[in-house]
């Protein structure tokens, strides 16, 4: 009798987390002060952040131009989660050391393989804020990991999908040594849903999706059939389920059209990139 106590204890515990988590991942309000954050959030970005707060792993799934990455600078700030390291596609790193001294203007910003005069401009000793991108994580992979950061924000999550790639075995073994894991991704599924397992692995939540591990995620996901040449995983099944188990557990995902009112009519952005050939100018 104690035993079944016990059990029904926990999965009273998980199914009122489960659903708490399914209520905020459709939120697009929340009523929620970010100390430190220099400039106020929209009412769904609040939601996200929101979202995220009491978690260790979270995608933010928002389609694109909703704000993904202020809302990955404020989910930092409430944790106080620094260091923390930001992998992203190289053209997108003077965007986010723009973004974090924008957003956390008392934090420093060091920018990896930057190339020219700007190299010292985001080069601080002992900064908060580590930006680097995907291509060169592997060779700095020994450097990072002696940061002992407490965050780890993966832009464009989806460059991960790859299990093969050395890009994301090195982003795989970094992410174990981190607390806390932010994935963002406007498409964290291009094509077929094999592509997420190793996001999932990265954020360290498979086992929460799939109890069976990576044979139960292919089967009942991914439609794996046998085939001559081997075992087939391109194929996508029970697609509601999945959705709702990422809900349940990390996913929160606002389309432009739920969000409309509080869009602008127009936005500009300034996104600046590095130059290759700079002596050229």
């Amino acid at each position: 009798p104690r035993l079944f106590k016990q059990v029904k204890t926990e999965v009273d515990k998980r199914l009122e987390t489960a659903i708490s988590s399914l209520q905020a991942s459709t939120a697009t309000n929340a009523d929620i002060h970010v100390p430190g954050l220099a400039g106020d959030l929209r009412a769904f970005q609040k939601a996200g952040v929101a979202f995220a707060k009491d978690k260790a792993s979270v995608l933010i799934a928002d389609e694109m131009g909703l704000g993904k990455t202020i809302q990955a600078i404020a989910i930092l700030a409430i944790k106080q989660a620094f260091p923390a390291i930001v992998i992203c596609p190289a053209s997108l790193k003077l965007n986010w050391a723009k973004e974090v001294g924008k957003w956390l203007p008392d934090k420093l910003i060091k920018v990896y393989g930057l190339k020219g005069k700007l190299k010292t401009e985001y080069n601080p000793d002992g900064a908060d804020v580590h930006v680097i991108n995907y291509d060169i994580v592997s060779r700095n992979l020994n450097s990072l990991v002696n940061l002992n950061a407490q965050a780890l924000v993966l832009d464009e999550s989806h460059y991960c999908k790859n299990g093969k790639a050395q890009r994301t075995k090195a982003v795989l073994k970094l992410a174990q040594k981190i607390q806390y894991k932010i994935l963002l991704s406007g498409t964290p599924i291009l094509n077929k849903p094999i592509e997420l397992w190793m996001q999932l692995r990265i954020m360290g939540i498979e086992k929460q999706i799939c109890s069976g591990g990576y044979k139960h995620y292919i089967y009942r996901y991914c439609d794996a059939q046998e085939k001559s040449w081997g075992l087939d995983v391109s194929g996508a099944s029970n697609l509601r389920e999945l959705n709702s188990k990422l809900k349940a557990t990390c996913m929160i995902r606002r389309k432009k059209a739920q969000v409309l009112q509080e869009l602008p009519a127009k936005q500009r952005s300034d996104v600046y990139v590095e130059l290759s050939n700079r002596a050229d100018y």
